[in-house]
C-alpha cells in the first residue's frame, strides 16, 4: 500500500509525499527512535539504539480458480515502514484517506514481518518458538471524520478462548499545532502539517484566505525546524530532508491550487525558494557570520567556507550511505540523491557498494 492512498473518489491531484516521508523518517535513525518513543511510549535510547530497516514488500499468492482448474494470482503487499529498534519490530503507516481495510492490512504487515524475523534468526529449538508481535502505529495526514484514537486488534486462542488485545495509536496530525508536534517529540511530522490545508480547498483552487493560512503555517514550520536545528535537537541530515519535504509540498500547493491571479502567489513561491535554500544558509552564511563575529580573519573565514562546501558534499554521501545500509527501496534512495543534486554516476556506486557488501 502506498503511503498516500489512492482514492477513486478523490478529484484533487495526488499528494507527492510518498518518497518525501520515507526520506524524512529514514534520514536520521536518532529522530526515528525519538518519534517511536513519543508515539508508542517506548524508552529506547536515541544515542545508542540500533535501527534496522526491514523488508516492506511481499508477494501474496491467491487461488482465484475453481475446483476443476486452479488459477494463481500474485499481488504485492507493501507496508509503508517496517524496522527494528534494538531487535524489537515496529511499523508506521501513513494515510490521507481513512478506509475500512487498514486493520486487515496492518495484520498482514505484522504477519509478514514476524515470519521474516523468524526466518532470519530461527526458533530457539525445533519444538518450541516465539513469534515477536510487531508494534504498529498510524499517522493520519489529512482531516477525516470518526477516526478513533487507536485501532484495536484481538488475537484469539480458539482452544482456550484467551484473547490478547493489541492497540495501534493513531496520530491525527490536524489535532496538533506546529509547536505541539515539536514539544511532543514528533519533529519528523513538521513538514507534513500543511497537508491538512487541502481539506479547506473548495474545488481545485485556493482562495486568498486559505492561501494566507498556508503562508502562515509554512512560516511557522520553517522557523520551528530552524529553531530545533539551532538548539541541537535536529541533526543536519534531519534538517535538510525536512526542509526539502516542506518545500516540495509548498510547490505542490502552488502548482496545483494557486492560480496566477491569486494575490499571494508570489509570496508562496518566494517562501518555497527560501525553504529549499535554507540548508545552504545554515551551513554557509550563518557559520561565516559567526566566525567573523569572533574576529576570525577574512582569509581563515574563506578557508572555512571552502571547508563547509566540502563538508556538504561529505554530508550528502553520508546520507546516501546510511539509506543504503538501511536497505531502503532503490526508488527512495534515487529520489533522495536526485533531490540533493547528486548525479547518477555518483549515487549508483554508493548504492551498489553497500548492497554488494551486504550480500
Amino acid at each position: 500500500m502506498s503511503i498516500i492512498d489512492y482514492n477513486p473518489k478523490e478529484t484533487k491531484p495526488i499528494i507527492p509525499a510518498d518518497e518525501s516521508i520515507k526520506s524524512v523518517f529514514l534520514a536520521d535513525p536518532k529522530e526515528l527512535v525519538k518519534f517511536v518513543n513519543s508515539v508508542m511510549n517506548t524508552i529506547h535510547n536515541p544515542e545508542t539504539s540500533t535501527v534496522v530497516q526491514l523488508k516492506t514488500e511481499h508477494v501474496k499468492t491467491t487461488n482465484t480458480g475453481n475446483e476443476s482448474k486452479s488459477k494463481m494470482t500474485y499481488d504485492k503487499v507493501i507496508a509503508d515502514m517496517l524496522f527494528s529498534i534494538d531487535g524489537k519490530i515496529y511499523g508506521i503507516e501513513f494515510q490521507t484517506v481513512h478506509d475500512n481495510t487498514i486493520l486487515c492490512r496492518i495484520a498482514e504487515y505484522q504477519f509478514n514481518a514476524m515470519i521474516d524475523m523468524v526466518k532470519s534468526s530461527g526458533f530457539s529449538n525445533e519444538y518450541e518458538g516465539e513469534l515477536p508481535l510487531p508494534r504498529m502505529s498510524m499517522v493520519q495526514l489529512e482531516r477525516s471524520n470518526n477516526v478513533p484514537t487507536h485501532y484495536k486488534l484481538w488475537f484469539v486462542n480458539e482452544d482456550t478462548g484467551e484473547k490478547i488485545l493489541q492497540q495501534f495509536p493513531i496520530v491525527k496530525i490536524w489535532e496538533y499545532l506546529v509547536d505541539d508536534l515539536s514539544k511532543n517529540g514528533m519533529h519528523l511530522l513538521l513538514p507534513f502539517k500543511i497537508i491538512d490545508i487541502r481539506k479547506s480547498i473548495k474545488g481545485n483552487e485556493m482562495d486568498e484566505e486559505t492561501t494566507a493560512r498556508l503562508v502562515e503555517m509554512s512560516g511557522q514550520i520553517d522557523s520551528k525546524i530552524m529553531d530545533l536545528f539551532n538548539a541541537g535537537e535536529l541533526s543536519y541530515t534531519a534538517m535538510e530532508t525536512m526542509y526539502h519535504a516542506h518545500g516540495s509540498l509548498m510547490q505542490y500547493f502552488s502548482d496545483k491550487f494557486i492560480s496566477d491571479t491569486n494575490p499571494l502567489k508570489g509570496k508562496v513561491e518566494s517562501m518555497f525558494a527560501e525553504v529549499m535554500d535554507r540548508r545552504k544558509i545554515v551551513t554557509r552564511e550563518d557559520i561565516l557570520r559567526e566566525g567573523e563575529a569572533r574576529g576570525i580573519s577574512q582569509g581563515i573565514t574563506q578557508g572555512i567556507s571552502q571547508g563547509i562546501s566540502q563538508g556538504e558534499q561529505r554530508e550528502r554521501r553520508e546520507i546516501l550511505n546510511t539509506l543504503a545500509q538501511l536497505k531502503v527501496p532503490f526508488d527512495v534512495f534515487k529520489a533522495t540523491a536526485e533531490a540533493r543534486g547528486v548525479p547518477e554516476e555518483e549515487y549508483l556506486p554508493i548504492y551498489n557498494a553497500v548492497v554488494s557488501d551486504q550480500n
